[in-house]
Order: C-alpha cells, then sequence, then structure tokens
C-alpha cells in the first residue's frame, strides 16, 4: 500500500492550508500578517496560482484565485471572511476579535466589504 501524497503528507501535519493569490499585494500583505500571528505554526500557505496544487487538495483553481479559501486538515472548507474568522478562532492572537463577528449586522457587512474588495482586486490582477 503506496503512502500519501505530499500535499496530503503535509497537510496532515498542518491544521489549516491557506490558498493565497502570491500575485496580489493586499492578498500577499494578509498572508504575512497571518504568518506573523501564527506562533503555533497551524497554517500552511500554499499559492492559490498552483492550480495542480490546488486542485489536488480537492478545490476549484478558478475559485480559489476569487477570494481566499481556507482548509482544515479534515479537509474542511471556508472561504472569505467566513474563513478568516474561523482562521482567528484558532490563533490565540486573534481569538479575542472573533465575538466581534457575532455582532449582529457585522457578518453582513464585513462579507459585502470582502466581496467589494475582491472583485477590485481581481480588476487590477491577471488571471492565468
Amino acid at each position: 500500500m503506496r503512502g500519501p501524497s505530499a500535499p496530503e503528507a503535509e497537510r496532515k501535519l498542518t491544521p489549516f492550508t491557506v490558498f493565497v493569490d502570491t500575485d496580489c499585494a493586499l492578498c500577499r500583505l494578509c498572508a504575512n500578517w497571518l504568518r506573523r500571528c501564527d506562533t503555533r505554526h497551524i497554517i500552511r500557505f500554499v499559492s492559490a496560482r498552483d492550480g495542480q496544487n490546488v486542485a489536488r487538495c480537492g478545490l476549484d483553481p478558478w475559485l480559489a484565485l476569487e477570494e481566499i479559501h481556507i482548509q482544515s486538515a479534515t479537509g474542511e472548507v471556508r472561504t472569505g471572511v467566513d474563513g478568516l474568522v474561523w482562521l482567528f478562532a484558532h490563533l490565540p492572537v486573534l481569538r479575542r476579535l472573533v465575538w466581534l463577528y457575532h455582532i449582529p449586522g457585522v457578518p453582513w457587512l464585513a462579507r459585502r466589504l470582502y466581496r467589494r474588495i475582491a472583485r477590485r482586486r481581481l480588476m487590477n490582477i491577471t488571471v492565468p
């Protein structure tokens, strides 16, 4: 019997995989900020531009470029603001901010703002 492939094995060692558009300056800035907040080293960053690697993880490469995708070691995927808040809950430095997302109206506003930023970001970059 063959062992798990490299991406599978690495995903089992790291609780979260974050797919980042490495051609986007704002996305890279966000990834660097998350990297600094990841004091427990639970995040693995993968370029959303690497379509083969994204597909091997069971995600649609085009959708992974439209908004941030976060995948747990169990394969659960969350996207956009909801994914970021999910990840924040597992980072000691950011965990105390999660309650803000539960204030009525905040999730709606955060999703709307995220989608607006994501749309503008996509207009300024080239898609492979």
